[in-house]
């Protein structure tokens, strides 16, 4: 299953890339690629999760080292699930912003942790010109805080 907003483009052979490493990690079940702006610099490649004194930490990953490298996560508008991550035990959280974390802990939880970041399977994240999201406004922002806290007893320091 892959996962992707409506403001990513794939570059050509995304996909590809993506079912290489799923040959080469076979007991991994998260993968994604490298995000790259419209100026080609790279935003994301995968981030790496930290928890300390009950708050969660994030920590974004913006450079490329090797042909795959392991990190905690990828950005969910551009991720691959396969395998154990595709259980009924396995529900997209009901958040709006921090849905990736969310789920993250949630794998974690199951055992699943790891992501594998491909290198060649690069796409491009070109925001939408859209009015702000009424999503985004402070009282919802507060609901995933009050989410983290309830569900997971964390923090959130991000």
């Amino acid at each position: 299953v892959i996962s992707l907003d409506d403001d990513m483009q794939l570059k050509p052979h995304w996909l590809d890339c993506v079912m290489e490493a799923m040959n080469d990690y076979p007991n991994h079940s998260i993968f994604t690629g490298v995000v790259k702006g419209p100026s080609g610099e790279i935003q994301l490649a995968g981030s790496n999760f930290n928890i300390y004194n009950k708050t969660l930490y994030r920590y974004d990953i913006t450079e490329v080292k090797e042909k795959y490298q392991l990190t905690d996560w990828g950005p969910m508008g551009c991720m691959a699930l396969c395998r154990s991550a595709l259980t009924d035990l396995v529900t997209i959280p009901p958040l709006y912003i921090r849905d990736d974390a969310a789920l993250y802990l949630k794998l974690l939880n199951l055992g699943i942790n790891k992501t594998v970041v491909v290198s060649g399977a690069e796409a491009i994240h070109k925001p939408i010109p859209v009015p702000s999201s009424n999503l985004r406004l402070k009282e919802e922002m507060d609901k995933e805080v009050i989410y983290f806290k309830e569900v997971y007893g964390l923090n959130l320091g991000y």
